[in-house]
């Protein structure tokens, strides 16, 4: 792993602090929740059967991140399993608490996964780079949504597995 991908967690906790992470020219998307896509950047819903998936692509190369959001979706990054991942982060964003995740499969390929805990939304992509890594937060951080009047830290997701890593 290079030394950007080290360092990336002290960065985002910097830049997360002091909320900088803003997409420029985006337009909102509606997921369930809402989110801003930078130009060149695609979204398409999927059929789910219990939760809400979808896709958000990256014309220029292909790039995917996969989403699932709903409650039988479940939590995708969970703090028992920080062994598995290269680093792990957790962060109240608009607060709410948001974990992130960089883990490796068996091809050492890297995955990004953030898990938005209170929605119980999940989003995973392949990443290349720091700068792959940077541009997907800086999306995912504009996530937006509302928790049900009267739910507020009582929502419970149940335990589901994150889709396998290839």
């Amino acid at each position: 792993m290079d030394c950007a991908m080290k360092l990336l967690p002290t960065l985002l906790a910097a830049v997360l602090t002091l909320n900088l992470l803003q997409p420029m020219h985006a337009e909102v998307v509606s997921l369930p929740g809402e989110l801003s896509l930078p130009d060149g950047w695609t979204h398409k819903k999927l059929q789910g059967v219990d939760s809400n998936p979808g896709a958000l692509t990256r014309t220029r190369d292909g790039l995917v991140i996969q989403y699932d959001i709903g409650m039988l979706a479940g939590i995708w990054v969970r703090p028992e399993d920080k062994a598995a991942y290269a680093w792990y982060l957790e962060q109240t964003i608009h607060g709410h608490p948001v974990r992130m995740a960089l883990i490796k499969n068996e091809t050492d390929e890297q995955i990004l996964r953030v898990s938005f805990v209170d929605a119980t939304a999940n989003f995973t992509a392949p990443v290349k780079s720091a700068a792959d890594v940077a541009e997907i937060l800086a999306i995912l951080l504009s996530f937006d949504y509302a928790i049900p009047p009267g739910k507020e830290g009582k929502m419970k997701a149940g335990v589901v597995d994150p889709p396998a890593t290839k």
